[in-house]
């Protein structure tokens, strides 16, 4: 009976579902979309995803409208967090996005999209030239106040996702752009585990956030400064670094435009990355041959893919 409603549905005009799902809440239009393969494709446009942003999350989505390359309002992790923002927001009554955030953040720790996109928020709220200057010294001392600098530190410490990281890095940026939150930071072992993120991961997101959260972090508190040159990474070497990045990153990036999928492609990794809530990647060439890739961070989500996709695992 369910699928006959669902096929129903989907004989209206577009136009008439594209009105239905501008007037649903969050969690019912990521459910919505979710429910029917043509409900999710009429999805895919983002100026339907920012008005449902206006609607249950003004502050996040003004400070997202300083441009941030990991954000896309109709990306997965974004839909995904809208979604479990709106379930939060309405099960525990939070009234702050700061702390809806931290909260999303930290309770829902092994989905690798939502902690990018949690990530990328924090780092808009604590700072954006679209925010005022009050607002966001409240967001830095609400993030600092709902324990969210230990799940960084602990993020940051255990993930081995570019994108993530760099997100990490970037929300570590902005916060720390405050004495308690630095201070905290510090206490927290946070100069060792930025630097070797930075040395682990050699991208050149991750070289830049990591190098402007020392920065930070080294004028709040200049005997840090120490701690980082025993390590053995002085500017100049960090420069050169970021430099030779650069030119890697243009080189891949010239590469990427040559293999990118086809639309059609695109949209089956897209739906196979919000059906699993992880990173997938499908390669496809032009003789039909191919490859999926499907990322996991942890025992607990591989065990989470295999059943959804009927796997046994003994």
């Amino acid at each position: 009976m369910e699928d006959v409603r669902r096929n129903s549905l989907s004989l209206f005009p577009v136009e008439i579902i594209i009105q239905v799902m501008e007037v649903m809440n969050g969690r019912d239009l990521v459910l919505f979309c979710q429910s029917h393969p043509i409900f999710y494709r009429l999805a895919n446009q983002e100026e339907l995803w920012r008005k449902q942003y206006w609607k249950a999350l003004s502050h996040s989505y003004l400070a997202l409208q300083h441009p941030h390359p990991a954000w896309r309002f109709d990306d997965t992790g974004a839909r995904m967090f809208l979604y479990y923002a709106t379930v939060e927001s309405e099960k525990h009554n939070i009234q702050s996005e700061a702390a809806l955030v931290s909260h999303v953040m930290r309770t829902y720790k092994d989905n690798v999209l939502l902690q990018t996109a949690s990530c990328c928020i924090t780092m808009r709220l604590a700072w954006s030239p679209k925010l005022n200057a009050s607002d966001i010294d409240r967001n830095r001392l609400l993030f600092r106040d709902h324990l969210s600098f230990p799940h960084l530190i602990s993020l940051l410490q255990y993930s081995n996702d570019p994108r993530l990281l760099s997100c990490i890095l970037g929300a570590l940026t902005n916060l720390a752009n405050n004495q308690l939150n630095t201070d905290l930071l510090v206490k927290l072992n946070g100069v060792p585990i930025i630097l070797s993120a930075m040395e682990q991961v050699k991208q050149v997101s991750v070289i830049d956030y990591g190098c402007s959260a020392l920065a930070n972090i080294c004028r709040k508190n200049p005997s840090t400064a120490n701690e980082i040159k025993e390590k053995g990474l002085s500017v100049r070497q960090t420069e050169d670094l970021v430099r030779q990045l650069y030119k890697n990153e243009e080189k891949t990036a010239k590469t990427s435009v040559k293999s990118a999928l086809p639309p059609a492609y695109k949209r089956i990794e897209d739906n196979l990355a919000s059906h699993f809530a992880t990173k997938v990647r499908l390669a496809h060439n032009k003789n039909g041959f191919g490859s999926i890739s499907i990322d996991y961070y942890s025992l607990q989500e591989l065990n989470k893919i295999l059943d959804q996709m009927n796997v046994p695992t003994s």
